[in-house]
């Protein structure tokens, strides 16, 4: 079985339901993702981060390979803030995974304009299995919304790198309760010496 980074949909459809209400047009506190070097994965702690970015807005548990991981979750929506796609909701959100007390996995992903995490997944195709080093798939695509190591992943020594980009916003005005959902994931296994050894590309939905 293949690593995965993301096992479902990172920007919650409940958001926009309550978004898409009469009721509110903001949901959560915004927040900025934190700079490349804030966060080190199997160092950085789950304090450290709450002391950086407040209470999470969800926690929750999940077994990875029979490993107990905590995942925490910040969460932001807007109709105030400028989306990308401009037809699309602006929501953003941050995901941390950790084994014991240190951070094994994060993820960031965005549909607001100001710090979209839209991409060219084309960059993949100059990426060659076995023998392209992960710095260069970085050099290629730009900083990855998402990294884990082992116990997020099933082998130590092993890093997953990740793009990912989501956008849901409301469907056709004569279906008002459908939503329209797009999501697209581009992953990359990096063995212990740095060197891509698996990739895959999936692509859901509608934009």
């Amino acid at each position: 079985m293949k690593n995965r980074l993301f096992t479902g949909a990172l920007l919650p459809v409940a958001l926009l339901a309550a978004l898409t209400g009469c009721a509110s047009t903001t949901i959560g506190t915004s927040f900025v993702r934190p700079p490349q070097d804030a966060v080190r994965l199997g160092e950085t702690t789950e304090a450290q981060i709450v002391q950086r970015l407040g209470k999470p807005h969800d926690q929750t548990e999940l077994r990875s390979d029979g490993h107990l991981l905590r995942v925490v979750t910040y969460f932001f929506g807007s109709r105030e803030e400028t989306a990308h796609p401009a037809d699309a909701i602006c929501m953003r959100a941050l995901v941390y995974r950790f084994s014991g007390a240190t951070v094994v996995s994060e993820a960031f992903v965005s549909s607001c304009a100001s710090d979209h995490t839209d991409f060219d997944e084309r960059g993949a195709d100059a990426v060659v299995i076995g023998s392209t080093r992960c710095a260069d798939v970085v050099a290629l695509l730009g900083r990855p919304h998402a990294r884990s190591i082992h116990p997020a992943v099933r082998a130590p020594g092993e890093e997953l790198i990740g793009y990912v980009f989501e956008s849901v916003g409301p469907g056709p005005s004569y279906a008002p309760t459908v939503t329209r959902e797009y999501s697209k994931k581009l992953e990359f296994t990096c063995d212990a010496r740095g060197i891509v050894r698996d990739k895959s590309f999936v692509e859901e939905g509608q934009r």
